[in-house]
């Protein structure tokens, strides 16, 4: 049994999730979480296989959440699902520890997807942030992270 937290701000996007989940077998929704503060919290305390993780939440945003799951859960595999799209989005959401990045658009038609590849420990990118030729794709969204050059922001330290 595989199982799932689902993090959104959007209480509609996480009941889409968590229905599309529910029809797979073997697959269960463990926890839901409506901000990044809420989503580290439960990664300790559930230690999900797998965590869908919006980037836009208020209080503490998927970059730095999916980098405090890192330290709490460092076994589950993050699937970043956003509004913001492109092959430059998919690279930040690897070099911050996850294992995909789907597009909220693309959610409906590769959500199951993403999700078995990141369960076989592969790295999952939306179709529709995938370019053609050359991106380091094999043309289905399967991606290898050391193929996303694109460097992430570090944090200041503190003073």
């Amino acid at each position: 049994m595989s199982r799932f937290l689902v993090i959104d701000d959007s209480e509609l996007v996480r009941r889409g999730i968590v229905s599309l989940i529910a029809q797979h077998s073997g697959w269960e929704v463990v926890g839901q979480a409506s901000n990044g503060i809420e989503a580290v919290d439960q990664a300790k305390i559930l230690q999900p296989d797998v965590i869908t993780l919006d980037i836009s939440m208020p209080q503490l945003n998927g970059w730095e959440a999916a980098r405090l799951i890192r330290e709490v859960a460092p076994e589950c595999r993050i699937l970043f699902l956003s509004d913001h799209n492109g092959s430059q989005m998919a690279a930040l959401a690897v070099e911050a520890g996850g294992s995909g990045f789907i597009c909220k658009s693309d959610a409906g038609r590769e959500l199951i997807s993403g999700i078995e590849a990141v369960l076989n420990g592969k790295t999952f990118v939306s179709s529709s942030c995938s370019t053609v030729d050359g991106d380091g794709t094999d043309g289905k969204g399967q991606a290898a992270a050391a193929d996303l050059n694109v460097s992430l922001p570090r944090p200041k330290p503190a003073a």
